[in-house]
């Protein structure tokens, strides 16, 4: 639900209320994605598993799509970017639940890019947008992401490469040196300006688009992005669920839905779970079965906590009364704590949303 304000204006338009509703959603994606992927690890259908599996990567890329459009930032700023969550959020947007088969794959340990993420969503939606238009009654629209290594010299940066694909009539060979010209447009009423206006935005950045030549059944598009030296944390090989017995887990969190969702997660991997809303209660349990010879194992600390003790306060308390203590701290914020969670006495840091098997990643480093 969009928090109130008494202003009248929409989160969009006040700071405060931006910060308020980008934290709401991040608690709300939280627990979608971690029941989605309890489903998803539940079900013995494969292919029911795979949808599963799409449903989780299209809401990750709403919830950062939605996340960049209420940012106080301006449109123009280059940021860093995971193109796999705005593909993800363009899939959602653009292509219908009905009458189409969506391949989405993608490597391992992909590169972000930095970009003007508003642009790369123009782009990928103006692509999957055309494609959908293009197969009329239906089809396969496939959409694919690696790494492109330099084939120069070693200096050379690596390219991230996105490919669409569809099953359409493709484009007529009279066309394929004109798709891209201002102007340009094969359907009634369209201005031409979507691809000439891609191309245009990417020679800037140090991108390429182009029509594949040598795809003769339907079109091919390839996306050429420079990439940038920090890894998409969603493209990293997930090891094995650790599930077991594990231990015994201290967390806090003020939403009743993240917390829910939180111990279902860590009960389905072995923990037995102790929870509560504010850090003051968790200070006092912590404490309590420290003095009593059963200590806990393992802590994670919500860091927003608006009516009670939060994240960072609780974690310090903790540190003082035990400096072995095993924490992580978790939030849907990059900034802080959460970029360098070492540095202020905690094991790792968990980003809102997550799934399950990130959970199980984070906590078997």
């Amino acid at each position: 639900m969009v928090p109130s304000n008494d202003s009248g204006r929409s989160p969009s338009q006040n700071p405060g209320d931006r910060d308020v509703f980008i934290h709401d959603l991040k608690n709300v994606m939280t627990g979608a994605l971690g029941h989605l992927s309890m489903a998803r690890r539940r079900v013995k259908d494969v292919s029911l598993a795979n949808t599963l599996s799409a449903v989780e990567s299209i809401l990750r890329g709403a919830c950062g799509m939605v996340e960049g459009a209420l940012s106080t930032e301006e449109h123009a700023v280059m940021e860093e970017v995971s193109a796999l969550d705005v593909v993800s959020s363009s899939i959602g947007i653009c292509v219908p639940p009905d009458g189409f088969t969506l391949r989405l794959s993608y490597g391992e340990n992909l590169p972000k890019v930095r970009a003007q993420a508003y642009r790369l969503q123009q782009l990928f939606n103006n692509l999957l947008t055309n494609a959908v238009r293009a197969m009329e009654d239906g089809g396969t629209l496939s959409v694919r992401l690696e790494r492109e290594w330099p084939d120069r010299r070693e200096a050379d940066s690596p390219f991230l490469r996105i490919i669409v694909e569809d099953e359409g009539p493709g484009v007529p060979v009279e066309n394929r040196d004109r798709i891209f010209g201002a102007g340009f447009s094969t359907r009634e009423g369209g201005s031409g300006l979507g691809l000439a206006a891609a191309r245009a935005w990417l020679e800037e950045v140090g991108g390429e688009i182009s029509l594949d030549p040598a795809c003769t059944t339907g079109a091919r598009f390839i996306v050429r992005l420079p990439a940038i030296d920090v890894i998409d944390p969603r493209t990293k090989p997930m090891s094995t669920l650790a599930q077991g017995v594990a231990g015994r887990a201290l967390v806090l969190d003020d939403d009743p839905m993240v917390l829910q969702i939180l111990i279902e997660m860590l009960e389905y991997l072995g923990w037995e779970v102790v929870s509560y809303s504010d850090g003051r209660d968790i200070v006092r349990r912590y404490r309590d079965d420290q003095q009593r010879g059963d200590p806990f194992d393992l802590v994670i600390l919500d860091l927003t906590v608006p009516q009670g003790l939060g994240g960072a306060e609780t974690g310090g308390i903790l540190r003082e009364l035990d400096p072995n203590v095993r924490m992580y701290i978790s939030s849907g914020w990059e900034e802080g704590i959460m970029s360098d969670p070492g540095l202020h006495g905690f094991s790792g840091s968990l980003k809102k949303p997550y799934t399950l098997e990130e959970l199980s990643q984070i906590l078997t480093r």
